[in-house]
């Protein structure tokens, strides 16, 4: 790269370590005011390279900001769906259901198995269908009048 194209970078890393400084401080400030005492906080947070704790799991706030986040005031998630069934988990456990299901896939056997088995229901119902229809038809030709 060039001597340009790396000064670019750095003073676009600087702006952003700036914003993550100016985001925490705001909230901080936030949630230090008397007027709001009474009312809880959530910070969310994908950058978990900035907010996250170092060393442990990225779900703890970083050490560094660890003191604006507490059991009853001020919560720290990395998710949103995590924070929405944290504050309301009667709303959202159906949703975090959906959200966090699953399937696991079939083995080759089980789809042989479901394949050998609707191919033995298709032949079965239409080898019924056509024993009606030759039914039918016979019927008609045994009621007929012999050719004269």
């Amino acid at each position: 790269m060039g001597e340009a194209a790396v000064e670019t970078i750095d003073r676009i890393e600087k702006l952003f370590e700036r914003s993550t400084i100016i985001v925490i401080e705001v909230y901080s400030d936030i949630i230090r005011e008397d007027e709001v005492s009474d009312n809880r906080f959530v910070f969310i947070s994908h950058n978990t390279n900035d907010f996250s704790h170092p060393n442990a799991s990225k779900k703890l706030p970083h050490p560094d900001i660890e003191l604006c986040f507490s059991l009853t005031k001020s919560y720290y998630f990395i998710t949103l769906s995590e924070a929405l069934q944290h504050i309301e988990p009667e709303h959202f456990d159906d949703l975090m259901i959906e959200h966090n299901w699953s399937e696991e896939p079939r083995r080759l056997t089980e789809i042989i198995e479901a394949i050998d088995e609707i191919v033995t229901k298709v032949w079965y119902n239409r080898h019924r269908c056509f024993e009606k229809r030759l039914r039918k038809v016979l019927l008609k030709l045994s009621r007929r009048r012999p050719f004269q």
